[in-house]
């Protein structure tokens, strides 16, 4: 019988009531399909997942530029989360792109899969608000003032049914949206697999299609 952390730290008789709070918080985690694995953004489309925008502003949000550099460096073991706007149309595997907004350097830089179903937490902001929030496995994360980014000006550009510039966090993108900027980041992303320094840019499971393998060009 599988046991979690939770369990394991577990002291005394296990009674129903706590049971029922593992079963309803193991449900944040479990997948319709089982079997399924999913693809991370830059990898192709795939029509199981949905695309949602996540919005970014150091200025105002509670995680701040510093919190976000952190997480370059800690990004195979940090835990990240944010809220979803439109949390009602979102699944455990769906993909976001986090855009950086407001001063300084904007556009994209974050890129991942939703690692949780969405679940109420307290508001961010401090204002009571009913917010939901969703885990988050990130497969590329950069520094928007020191990486080549893919800018709000170019999302706007290729994609102007959309507001890149601001708005709610966590908007779902159209199925056609979400084809537009598949194709997009596959182009954008593909150039890190070979500048991944953790510190400017860190990221795993980024395209590769493009690119020639150095052994293979030296044989």
């Amino acid at each position: 019988f599988f046991m979690d952390e939770y369990q394991f730290a577990k002291e005394g008789e296990l009674s129903y009531e706590t049971f029922k709070q593992m079963q309803n918080h193991a449900k944040l985690y479990q997948v319709n399909d089982l079997p399924y694995h999913p693809t991370f953004p830059g990898n192709g489309y795939d029509e199981r997942q949905k695309t949602f925008v996540l919005m970014w502003n150091p200025t105002i949000s509670s995680v701040k530029m510093e919190d976000h550099l952190n997480g370059i460096t800690d990004l195979y073991t940090g835990e990240f989360n944010w809220s979803v706007y439109d949390y009602k149309e979102a699944k455990k595997d769906d993909r976001f792109v986090m855009v950086r907004c407001g001063e300084g350097k904007t556009g994209i830089v974050m890129s991942g899969i939703f690692g949780s179903n969405p679940y109420q937490a307290g508001d961010w902001s401090g204002k009571g608000r009913k917010v939901f929030y969703m885990e988050m496995i990130p497969n590329f994360i950069a520094d928007p003032e020191k990486a080549e980014i893919l800018t709000t000006e170019t999302l706007q550009e290729v994609i102007p049914s959309f507001d890149w510039s601001g708005g709610h966090s966590g908007r779902l993108l159209t199925e056609d949206q979400a084809r537009q900027l598949e194709t997009l980041l596959a182009g954008y992303l593909a150039p890190f697999c070979n500048n991944v320094d953790g510190k400017t840019v860190n990221g795993f499971s980024l395209p590769q299609n493009d690119f020639i393998n150095q052994d293979d060009e030296n044989e």
